[in-house]
């Protein structure tokens, strides 16, 4: 590359030169030797520095396109200025209103100051409160030539540790961590802070549903989430409780009075994703159909990332259906399935088809009318499919439901894959148990991970023995 743009402005040289040149011997048989003299002395000066500044530019595009596109983690960046809302994983419109709608937020210049000052924020909301669109419109105002990252967890891998872990380049980089919960990881604070230490033009913006954030701030003492670790990393750059204000429905009113009509009673992000349409589906949905949603809700609410299968619903199906006598259940699964995948509106289903498996709507998901009594078939399904690190969200989610036994079978399942903070967990689940025996094993084996909660765990149980030295060895490696 270098060597043909070397070429190049020796070729303008010559040309500018050769032009010059002809300008001033012209000017020798002629008259007006002044006038074409200074003629040619500008075409020299032009076809001199006019090649290094055209290279130049064109070399500059060029990186910068090339920034906006890399792959990092094995996850392809975008164009900021080019990202669709699919893509940026804004719910998805119904056909009859315009994608480009967008009501300026009250929130706006909130959100802009946080990624300015702190280069993070966190949005936090009730599915479809507009928090994903609010941070795509602020991003693509002030970012409209960097890259945006948005990777995944659904193969069990975190790629934005992963990113710090091989020194990836995140340069103009907005991180997009949507469904922030998902990250979580004991790396993640120190992989962010060293991306910002090290990218001076590189910025974190996630979103978090309400729901989420609540189970995280609502911890059981004792236990350990590393995404309560994470969520703190926020602390002072947390948007929460994003819902529509007068003053935005006025706005809306103004821009499009038709719309302002029919959202009245819903709210714009709910009529634009279909939350209307979809409580009507679950109103009018069949004993059978509504027993599928329940299983694909329960499988969510489990901590599962990955989609729950044909295989698992007919699994599950003769514990979920209503009972009916000398019926099969695969026909009758088969014909709920038909029903809840079909378009509503064209854009919006109940159970979306992932392709390699089904995941139902954000808005029954958070349906406080469906019960959380999940089946143990279900359970059992979810546990023999799990990776570890669902297996270690399991387990929090069910000892927060105070499901010990289940606590037990899914922090048992992730040490076993060698996860650190489920063997400080189930630690501490035999320490509250009063299993003192059982809470030094699963301790002192997070302690040969490195997991200084645990070695200070040991080392206040020496103490109390009356260990003294011993005491002092675990909390000295615990503070190290």
């Amino acid at each position: 590359m270098a060597a043909r743009r070397g070429w190049t402005k020796k070729v303008l040289y010559l040309l500018g030169g050769l032009i010059a040149l002809g300008l001033i011997v012209a000017s020798y048989y002629w008259q007006g030797f002044w006038f074409w003299g200074a003629i040619g002395a500008v075409t020299s000066l032009v076809f001199t520095l006019l090649p290094e500044r055209w290279l130049e530019d064109r070399a500059l595009r060029r990186e910068r396109e090339a920034t906006r596109r890399r792959v990092i983690a094995g996850f392809e960046t975008l164009p900021v200025d080019e990202v669709s809302l699919e893509q940026a994983g804004v719910n998805r419109q119904i056909p009859d209103v315009s994608t480009d709608l967008y009501i300026e937020r009250d929130a706006t210049g909130a959100v802009a100051q946080h990624v300015s000052d702190a280069r993070r924020v966190l949005l936090v909301g009730a599915p479809m409160t507009g928090k994903t669109r609010l941070a795509l419109h602020v991003i693509k105002q002030r970012y409209p030539g960097w890259a945006l990252l948005r990777p995944s967890r659904l193969d069990g891998d975190n790629a934005v540790v992963a990113a710090a872990r091989d020194r990836a380049d995140l340069s103009r980089t907005v991180l997009w961590l949507d469904e922030f919960h998902l990250f979580a990881h004991p790396d993640l604070p120190s992989a962010l802070d060293w991306i910002l230490a090290t990218f001076p033009e590189t910025v974190v913006v996630a979103t978090l549903r309400a729901a989420e954030r609540r189970s995280l701030r609502e911890a059981p003492e004792g236990v350990k989430n590393p995404a309560v670790a994470a969520l703190e990393w926020f602390d002072g750059h947390v948007l929460d409780g994003l819902a529509w204000s007068p003053a935005e429905q006025q706005r809306l009113q103004a821009t499009d009075p038709e719309v302002a009509a029919r959202v009245a009673q819903t709210g714009l992000p709910q009529f634009l994703a279909g939350g209307p349409e979809l409580d009507a589906k679950w109103a009018d949905a069949t004993p059978d159909e509504r027993a599928v949603l329940r299983m694909a809700i329960h499988w969510r609410r489990l901590g599962m990332l990955q989609h729950i299968t044909r295989e698992v619903i007919d699994q599950c199906a003769a514990v979920y259906l209503p009972p009916q006598h000398h019926t099969s259940c695969d026909p009758r699964v088969q014909g709920a399935l038909d029903e809840l995948v079909r378009p509503i509106n064209e854009t919006v289903a109940a159970l979306q088809d992932m392709g390699d498996g089904y995941r139902v709507s954000d808005h029954l998901l958070d349906r406080d009318d469906v019960d959380s009594d999940f089946e143990p078939a279900l359970m059992d399904a979810a546990l023999a499919a799990a990776t570890p690190d669902e297996c270690f969200d399991c387990g929090y989610n069910a000892y927060y439901a105070e499901r010990l036994d289940w606590t037990q079978a899914w922090l048992t399942k992730a040490a076993d894959y060698d996860h650190p903070d489920a063997m400080y967990n189930l630690g501490v689940l035999h320490h509250e148990q009063g299993n003192t025996d059982k809470a030094i094993h699963w301790w002192t084996k997070a302690a040969d991970h490195d997991h200084p909660d645990a070695m200070y765990n040991l080392g206040v149980l020496c103490y109390e023995r009356g260990e003294t030295k011993q005491a002092i060895c675990w909390y000295k490696k615990a503070s190290d």
